[in-house]
């Protein structure tokens, strides 16, 4: 490690996903009823990594905005845990305790208006869940694996 760079991990990353975005016919990209020349711009709504911890794949804010056929886990099983520790480690929806981090990040991206709880920055925005992290740590790999997959 050179001198003067942090060797901790970083603690989540939102990365746009890959995949093609779907245009619709609604507000504006620029902000509802944006125009340019004139003319309505259609909304894109694409979709959103969350490169984090666990994210909660029932939460009632979260369930209609989440690909859980893409999200996936990148955390390895470790020696050091049990078997039931392990089974959560590798799977994207589960965390430690009350250690949700990547649920509260796709809450802010995409938590959708639903008039219960909060409303996300796009509350249309398909969340795909990339765990990199689990109970508050990962390591570089699992990290590398996640920005790897949501490129």
């Amino acid at each position: 490690v050179q001198a003067g760079l942090s060797t901790n991990v970083m603690k989540s990353a939102v990365v746009p996903v890959a995949a093609a975005p779907t245009t619709l016919g609604a507000a504006a990209t620029g902000g509802a009823g944006a125009s340019k020349g004139g003319k309505k711009l259609g909304l894109v709504i694409a979709g959103v990594a969350v490169i984090d911890g666990g994210i909660h794949s029932t939460h009632v804010d979260l369930a209609a905005n989440l690909d859980v056929a893409a999200s996936r886990s990148f955390v390895l099983p470790s020696p050091a845990d049990t078997a039931a520790g392990n089974a959560c480690r590798v799977q994207f929806n589960c965390d430690t305790g009350t250690f949700w981090h990547g649920t509260h990040v796709a809450g802010i991206v995409a938590a959708v208006d639903n008039a219960t709880g909060v409303v996300g920055i796009a509350p249309e925005a398909t969340i795909v869940g990339v765990k990199a992290l689990h109970n508050g740590s990962g390591s570089f790999g699992a990290v590398i694996n996640a920005i790897l997959y949501a490129a």
